[in-house]
């Protein structure tokens, strides 16, 4: 950001006595070691690995289904081929007769063949969701990345206020020592220099309360960014950013939300759909499927088998109907959001202008300020002022400063709100 005549390498000479080896950081800079060490950042991970392992297991629909069991029963009672078919036989034939105790183990082997297109959907509904859940967490990032841009210029805020109290503090010590030298000649009061000093001491205690409050400041941008921050550490001024349209994170989130709607109403169409799959039974035990024979022995059972529910007929017309109704409350929410941003856009629009023309006033009003401070130090020498009416214009002329370097960084903050606002 473009800055007044007011040199700005006072505050670190004068603050931190060197500027070279001191740590510097950046606006993105904080961004991007925010999201890299923000606990949240950590799900994203977490989503895709779950969300990879889910969709695997749908991928495995289609392969073989087995099932192994086994079964040791007693009936009360089985079919008597003797009483059945006795009539047909002479008499002293004997007949085979089923033992009321029964034994099987069999294995079941089906293979889907045609699903209706159910695993495929039920793929996209799993993406569709990690999607959701992934926008959710960007939109979330976004928020944190909002409360580090309020830390970043509240400390730049601070560095100002303490960079415009280095001048100060400044000015009234090259005072002090001339006034020193006039008491000691007899030109000057001995209270002159007591009301200089006890200014000097109330400058310098505003700044302890300053460095007190930067310090504060840095330590929370030190937990969002995970780094150690202290008072050496220099926040640099960020330029204007550029305002372009891009897409919010909020906006992705609903669009994939829409997406998983779409998921939903084609699996609507998947459960009207048949299945078709292929089985295979195998067996060992007693009886057979040779009803003639008990003995143990293998039998086999295989086939192709179709299913057909037709029970969400009854429910498709109002299954339907939700769907359309929960997009409409999308659509709402989405309404509203785009709206409020809206409105916030139109406010920084406004913020901008009115801190560009109260920057204009302020740099007018600094520079008449600092002309009538200079004029009044050299009054003061003379004599033809007292020391109060100095230090009086000295504090208007600091008050000029500090309001214009204030409204400069609201006017920069506001460029970088509305970015965020638009969009990373």
């Amino acid at each position: 950001m473009k800055r007044s005549h007011f040199p700005t390498c006072v505050f670190l000479l004068s603050l931190l006595t060197c500027s070279e080896g001191l740590a510097q950081l950046t606006l993105d800079k904080c961004y991007e070691l925010t999201e890299k060490h923000y606990p949240l950042i950590r799900q994203q991970a977490l989503i895709a690995e779950g969300s990879g392992y889910a969709a695997a297991n749908v991928s495995k629909m289609f392969l073989p289904q087995v099932t192994v069991s086994g079964q040791a029963s007693y009936q009360s009672q089985t079919v008597s081929i003797s009483d059945a078919l006795g009539d047909l036989f002479p008499a002293g034939i004997p007949l085979p007769s089923l033992s009321k105790d029964q034994y099987r183990v069999q294995a079941h082997i089906q293979q889907v063949l045609y699903d209706g297109g159910n695993a495929a959907n039920a793929r996209q509904r799993i993406l569709a969701g990690a999607s959701i859940e992934k926008n959710a967490v960007d939109v979330s990032l976004y928020a944190i990345r909002e409360r580090v841009l309020q830390l970043y210029f509240g400390i730049l805020l601070v560095q100002e206020q303490q960079q415009q109290y280095a001048l100060k503090t400044a000015d009234l010590r090259q005072v002090i020592l001339k006034t020193a030298s006039a008491l000691q000649f007899g030109t000057a009061p001995k209270s002159s220099l007591d009301e200089l000093r006890a200014e000097l001491i109330q400058a310098e205690t505003t700044t302890t309360e300053l460095l007190g409050n930067r310090y504060a400041l840095l330590r929370m941008l030190g937990i969002f960014t995970g780094q150690e921050l202290d008072t050496a550490t220099v926040l640099q001024t960020p330029e204007m950013p550029p305002v372009s349209e891009t897409s919010r994170p909020e906006i992705r989130l609903f669009e994939s939300r829409s997406a998983l709607l779409d998921h939903d109403e084609a699996q609507l169409r998947t459960d009207l759909r048949p299945r078709l799959s292929a089985f295979f039974t195998g067996a060992y035990g007693r009886p057979t499927l040779n009803i003639l024979d008990n003995g143990f022995g293998p039998w086999y059972l295989t086939g192709i088998q179709l299913n057909w529910q037709l029970g969400s007929l009854y429910t498709i017309k109002n299954n339907r109907q939700k769907l359309r109704v929960q997009r409409e409350k999308l659509r709402v929410e989405e309404a509203v959001f785009r709206t409020n941003t809206q409105l916030l856009r139109a406010q920084q629009q406004q913020d901008l202008e009115k801190f560009r023309q109260l920057i204009g006033q302020d740099q007018e009003a600094a520079a008449l300020r600092s002309a009538v401070k200079m004029a009044a130090e050299s009054q003061l020498e003379n004599g033809v002022i007292t020391t109060h009416e100095y230090i009086n214009k000295l504090n208007a002329e600091n008050v000029a400063r500090l309001s214009l370097a204030i409204h400069q960084l609201q006017l920069l903050q506001a460029q970088h709100q509305l970015q965020f606002l638009t969009g990373p």
